[in-house]
C-alpha cells in the first residue's frame, strides 16, 4: 500500500489521470489522491481488470511470488495495455533466482556463490553448506525481500530450517553469506539505457539463527566509499537484461566491493523515499517518459540535498486495530501509511510505515525517534481499542 500511495501521488502531481485497482476489503482505509478506484473481491482481480480495461498504460505493483507479477504483465499485454515496466519475456529472466545467478555469473559482476536446491531437503542443504560454508543463506527462487529467506548458522540448524522452508516454497537456492553494508540502488531505464537515481541504505533485523532477517527501514541517500562503483554495477546489470521502468537492485557493499544480491524489476520501498528527495511531479513524469522512450534516462532529475528516512513501526503491545485507531494513527504527522486492515495484531507486528525528512541523516533519524514515541504513546493509551 505504501508503494501504491507513493506512485499515485507522483503520477497525479505529474498530471496523469489514474485508475487504481484495489481489494475491496482494504479500499475504505486507503488514503490516496483523487482518482478512479476499481474494487475487486478476493481472487477477482483479473476478472475485474478485463472488464475495466480502459487505460493506456499500466504500472504494476505486485510481488513475484507464484508468478503474480509475470501473470499480471501478461494479462496487460493481452489487453493491449502498455506496461510501464519490463515485458513478460524480460521478467522471466530475472524473477527466477537460479536463472539470475547463472546470468550474473556470465556477466562477470560480483554475485554470491549460489547452488540450486530443487527440491529443498536436508541432504541438499548439507551439501551446500559444505561447499559454501556457514552462515548459509537459503531463499525461494521466486521470493521477494526477506520473504522465506533464512540464515542457517551451522549444520545442526538444517533440519529446523528445512522444515520451515517447506512452508514457503519448493524450489530454493543456497548462497554464501556476504558480509558488508546492505543497500539498494534505485534506477530508471528505457530497455537499453539505465540511470541510477540513488544509493539507499537498508536496515535489517537479524535474529537468533536459524532466522528470518526482516526489513526494518532505511534511508536515502547512502554515502559510502563504494557508492560510485555500486551505481555503475547496477546500471550495467539493468542494461544487460534490457529492463525498463523503475528497477531496484539490492547489494551488499563488502570490503571487496559491491555484490549484486537481487534484481527487482518493479517499484520497491526506496521509491517512497525518492518522492521526498526528488520532486514527485518530476519523478512521475520521468518514470513514464523514460519507460516509453520519450526521455533519455541520463536526463532524469537529480536528487536534492534532503535525506529521507523510513522505519516500520511495530506495535509495542497486543492490539486491536479499529477504524477509529487507524484514522487516528493515519492523521499523526510522520505516519506515511498504516496497515489497511482491522483486527487483532500481536505485539511486535508491523502496523505502520514512518517517514521523516531533514537536511542531514542525524536530524532525520531524530525525527523518526520522535514520531515513534508519539505513535507508541497513542497505542499504549488504548483510547481507540
Amino acid at each position: 500500500y505504501a508503494m501504491l500511495k507513493a506512485a499515485a501521488e507522483a503520477l497525479t502531481e505529474a498530471g496523469f489521470k489514474l485508475i487504481v485497482a484495489v481489494d475491496r476489503r482494504v479500499e475504505p482505509f486507503l488514503k490516496l489522491p483523487r482518482l478512479r478506484r476499481i474494487k475487486a473481491g478476493p481472487g477477482g482481480l483479473l476478472k475485474t481488470l478485463k472488464k475495466e480495461a480502459s487505460a493506456s498504460y499500466a504500472l504494476l505493483i505486485a510481488p513475484p511470488m507464484d508468478g503474480a507479477h509475470a501473470n499480471l504483465t501478461s494479462l496487460m499485454e493481452e489487453l493491449g495495455i502498455e506496461v510501464l515496466g519490463p515485458s513478460t519475456n524480460k521478467l522471466i529472466k530475472v524473477l527466477d533466482k537460479a536463472e539470475l545467478a547463472r546470468s550474473l555469473n556470465a556477466l562477470g559482476v560480483r554475485y554470491p556463490k549460489t547452488i540450486e536446491l530443487d527440491p529443498i531437503i536436508e541432504e541438499s542443504v548439507h551439501e551446500a553448506g559444505e561447499k559454501l560454508g556457514y552462515p548459509l543463506v537459503i531463499k525461494p527462487v521466486d521470493g521477494a525481500g526477506c520473504e522465506g529467506l533464512m540464515i542457517v548458522g551451522s549444520s545442526r540448524q538444517i533440519k529446523e530450517a528445512v522444515k520451515e522452508a517447506k512452508t514457503y516454497a519448493r524450489r530454493y537456492i543456497a548462497q554464501e553469506m556476504v558480509k558488508g553494508v546492505h543497500a539498494s540502488v534505485s534506477l530508471i531505464a528505457d530497455g537499453r539505457r539505465a540511470k541510477a537515481l540513488a544509493l539507499n541504505a537498508q536496515q535489517l533485523l537479524w535474529k537468533k539463527l536459524p532466522s528470518h532477517p526482516s526489513y526494518e527501514g532505511g534511508y536515502t541517500p547512502l554515502i559510502h566509499r563504494s557508492s560510485d562503483e555500486a551505481l555503475k554495477e547496477a546500471e550495467k546489470v539493468v542494461e544487460y537484461f534490457g529492463l525498463k521502468g523503475y528497477v531496484g537492485i539490492d547489494l551488499v557493499l563488502s570490503d571487496e566491493g559491491p555484490f549484486i544480491v537481487e534484481v527487482n524489476p518493479r517499484l520497491t520501498t526506496s521509491f517512497i523515499a525518492l518522492t521526498s528527495t526528488i520532486s514527485p511531479s518530476h519523478l512521475g513524469r520521468c518514470l513514464v517518459n523514460v519507460t516509453l522512450g520519450r526521455l533519455d534516462p541520463s536526463q532524469a532529475p537529480l536528487m536534492t540535498r534532503h535525506v529521507c528516512a523510513l522505519r516500520k513501526l511495530k506495535t509495542p503491545i497486543d492490539l486491536t486495530l479499529t477504524p477509529l485507531l487507524i484514522e487516528r494513527l493515519s492523521s499523526t504527522p510522520g505516519v506515511y501509511v498504516t496497515t489497511p486492515l482491522t483486527g487483532r495484531v500481536p505485539r511486535g507486528e508491523s502496523i505502520a510505515l514512518l517517514k521523516a525528512e531533514a537536511s542531514n541523516l542525524r536530524s532525520a533519524v531524530a525525527r523518526l525517534g520522535g514520531i515513534t514515541r508519539k505513535v507508541e504513546s497513542i497505542i499504549k493509551a488504548k483510547e481507540f481499542s
